[in-house]
């Protein structure tokens, strides 16, 4: 499977993906950080796919977040800085 398959754009952030494997989402392209935090459950993790620049290249990585004891927005503002 591809890794941008059931993959939802976060508008607030460049290059960075929800990865919607239990289709909770159904027709959504793109989404805003407030948006998604209000529909995910707090008990089950989810992927984000992140775009990573190499020089002149870019791949893409994903990240599966467990911990939901703090706000969807700093943990994917960390996640855009460490660059993973």
């Amino acid at each position: 499977m591809a890794t941008t398959d059931n993959a939802i754009k976060i508008t607030d952030y460049k290059g960075m993906l929800f990865k919607d494997e239990s289709n909770l989402f159904d027709e959504v392209k793109e989404i805003t950080v407030e948006e998604l935090s209000k529909r995910l459950p707090k008990d089950k993790p989810f992927k984000v796919v992140i775009r990573v620049h190499n020089g002149k290249s870019s791949s893409r990585r994903t990240v599966t977040i467990t911990d939901r004891s703090r706000t969807l927005r700093k943990t994917l503002d960390e996640l855009k800085a460490n660059g993973l």
